[in-house]
């Protein structure tokens, strides 16, 4: 399902957004009427996510690579890089801020990435296995 307006490209959005600003337009809907793969169709699409209005979080994710395999029955992440920076750390510009303050003995390693910690907490947040 490729949506597509007249007035540029599509938005989707929480639904608790639309109802409380009341948004009626033609190329907003609701983050729940849509599956990625509805979005990401083919390689090279791409989409911005943004997350934390106030902090001004935004993500470009780009579909890389169709790979063909049976169907999961929850999400899944295939690989990533580096540490999702703390919650509430003041997005972009404080997370940078916070990065340049740290010091070796921190504990906190903004190249970490592991696969299985990572699906570990999707697990935890669908509430599957």
């Amino acid at each position: 399902m490729k949506r597509t307006s007249s007035v540029g490209p599509d938005r989707y959005l929480m639904r608790d957004v639309i109802e409380c600003d009341g948004i009626d337009s033609e190329d907003e809907f609701g983050e729940d009427e849509v599956r990625l793969d509805e979005v990401l169709f083919e390689v090279g699409v791409h989409l911005r996510y943004e997350y934390n209005f106030e902090a001004r979080w935004s993500h470009m994710l780009v579909l890389g690579e169709i790979v063909k395999r049976g169907p999961l029955s929850a999400p899944y992440c295939f690989g990533g890089a580096r540490a999702c920076p703390p919650e509430d750390c003041g997005g972009p510009i404080g997370y940078r801020e916070f990065l340049e303050a740290q010091t070796n003995d921190s504990g906190f390693d903004s190249e970490r990435f592991v696969l299985d910690e990572v699906n570990t907490a999707v697990d935890t947040m669908v509430g599957v296995r």
